[in-house]
């Protein structure tokens, strides 16, 4: 920075009750072309200050903005998956419960089979005795009689 020549007053020499009277000769002129210059340079740090400023802005943006959309694919996901393991748990209750209401028909329909064949052969096994004693009772009969 180039200096102007002016000198800044600290807080030390500006206490209440100073003025002009006990400050010393006034300072002298300064030239035109530095305080141009002065000024120029001024104008130019201001800038490159802005410069700075947002381009630093624009990369905190950029970079907020990164994170944004990765946080939005992480919610995302994460609602995808919840949706999915309550879509899953309730498929796996469904399933289960299917299984157990074809588990039980079958059972019963095996069983009213199972009963139905035993009852039949029940039958059968009884007129089956039922005729050899019959037959044996008749060949007595006969045998008896003649």
């Amino acid at each position: 920075r180039l200096s102007t020549g002016r000198r800044r007053p600290h807080q030390k020499d500006m206490l209440a009750g100073d003025d002009d009277e006990n400050r010393g000769p006034p300072e002298p002129d300064i030239d035109p072309r530095i305080e141009a210059a002065a000024e120029c340079q001024k104008r130019q740090e201001s800038a490159v200050c802005l410069l700075q400023r947002n381009f630093r802005m624009a990369l905190a943006r950029r970079h907020y903005q990164h994170m944004r959309a990765a946080a939005c694919i992480l919610q995302k996901r994460w609602r995808a998956f919840s949706a999915m393991s309550h879509i899953r748990s309730t498929y796996v209750e469904l399933r289960a419960a299917i299984v157990l209401a074809q588990t039980l028909w079958r059972g019963k329909t095996e069983r009213a089979n199972y009963v139905q064949l035993r009852t039949a052969t029940l039958s059968m096994q009884h007129r089956r005795r039922q005729s050899q004693q019959a037959r044996a009772q008749r060949d007595l009969y006969q045998k008896q009689r003649g």
